[in-house]
């Protein structure tokens, strides 16, 4: 999950970097129900979007209710309180410039792993 930065390192103008003949149709939606189509469909929303929702996927309502309220908690926390949890090796909390040359704005993500494996046990309250 990526969430937008509580700051910027510095002010963001896109006036000049949007092509304004582009129309931004939505966010692309990859049913799961298709596997077969689901896969080539992520790797095109990725390359042209760099994100998507995934419909169809199984998870209780219930269960991805309370995953988005404990993330946005975690987000909500100040950076130095995130910087103790984990660093992204390869899961975890890290946060990254972006653009060619880290120009454009800075991001923040939590990555996680889709296995039961514990890969880190810290925990947050």
């Amino acid at each position: 999950m990526v969430m937008l930065a509580q700051y910027q390192k510095k002010p963001i103008n896109l006036s000049n970097k949007w092509n304004k003949s582009t129309n931004f149709t939505g966010i692309p939606v990859i049913d799961l129900s298709y596997p077969d189509d689901a896969k080539n469909l992520m790797v095109k929303a990725c390359q042209d979007y760099g994100f998507f929702k995934v419909i169809n996927h199984g998870v209780p309502l219930r269960l991805a209710t309370e995953l988005e309220n404990e993330t946005m908690r975690f987000f909500n926390m100040s950076q130095s309180e995130k910087d103790k949890y984990c660093s992204p090796s390869p899961f975890g909390y890290g946060t990254n410039t972006i653009g060619p040359n880290g120009d454009v704005g800075w991001v923040e993500y939590l990555l996680f792993a889709s296995n039961n494996i514990t890969t880190n046990s810290k925990t947050f309250s």
